[in-house]
């Protein structure tokens, strides 16, 4: 988290959202990202947990959206990135940056997103790299949005 912390904040970022399922890796992954925002210049938005399988996140994305921030963080399984990403785009809702936790590495993701998920990553876990390396990936996913909302649960998108 603490990569993807400073590419947000190298990026600009200022105000952050963040959704996490209601269980122990949504719990877990929350706390990570916790620490890694606080002592940055990263302000919270919003914060909210949800059940895993939740079968409508409109409502918390319609309230996020209203907030605009610059980041939306979704710490979810990979139907919940792909319900809240499909809705996200439904629904208008383009931060500058757009990350979700597991699911956006698979391809049922790019069937379901098609074009959508054009400069989406995948989430990277610190035994795949050393935190510098890891670091040099994420930014190296990080591409710029089109007009088109492009979801990326995991990986941070910048609009310059």
């Amino acid at each position: 988290m603490n990569a993807l912390v400073e590419l947000l904040k190298d990026n600009g970022a200022k105000t952050i959202a963040t959704v996490y399922a209601d269980d122990l890796f949504g719990l877990q992954t929350y706390a990570a990202l916790e620490v890694a925002v606080s002592g940055s210049r990263l302000s919270p938005a919003e914060e909210k947990s949800c059940p895993a399988g939740v079968k409508d996140p409109g409502p918390v994305l319609r309230g996020i959206k209203d907030k605009n921030p610059d980041v939306f963080v979704s710490l979810s399984y990979p139907p919940d990135t792909i319900l809240a990403s499909r809705q996200s785009k439904e629904i208008g809702f383009n931060p500058k940056f757009f990350y979700a936790g597991v699911g956006t590495a698979f391809p049922l993701y790019k069937q379901v997103m098609g074009t959508a998920s054009d400069g989406v990553g995948a989430r990277l876990e610190r035994g795949h790299a050393q935190r510098g390396r890891l670091q040099a990936v994420q930014r190296a996913r990080a591409r710029p949005l089109q007009a088109a909302l492009r979801p990326a649960p995991s990986c941070a998108r910048a609009v310059r």
